[in-house]
């Protein structure tokens, strides 16, 4: 949520939330930010009441593997400056 996934107001949550699967919501927006000041201007709170609604997820939780560590591409570190050896 929040990587790649839209932002939306939730009436019921009172802040704006990020999920993956949205079926049939079609007021999105790409930040939270965004999303509170357009459905949510008057609660100062919105911004970090959206940002706490989930726990954060390491990047990117939809691509396993693909963290910077886990590369089999990876260039091989030079012991020397010209990357010759």
């Amino acid at each position: 949520p929040g990587w790649d996934c839209p932002w939306y107001p939730d009436t019921e949550a009172g802040h704006c939330l990020s999920e993956m699967h949205q079926p049939n919501n079609f007021e999105i927006y790409r930040t939270k930010k965004e999303c509170c000041d357009e459905h949510y201007p008057g609660i100062s709170t919105c911004i970090a009441d959206s940002e706490a609604s989930h726990d954060p997820f390491p990047w990117p939780i939809h691509f396993p593997g693909t963290e910077p560590w886990e590369r089999p591409f990876a260039p091989p570190n030079a012991d020397d400056i010209w990357g010759t050896e």
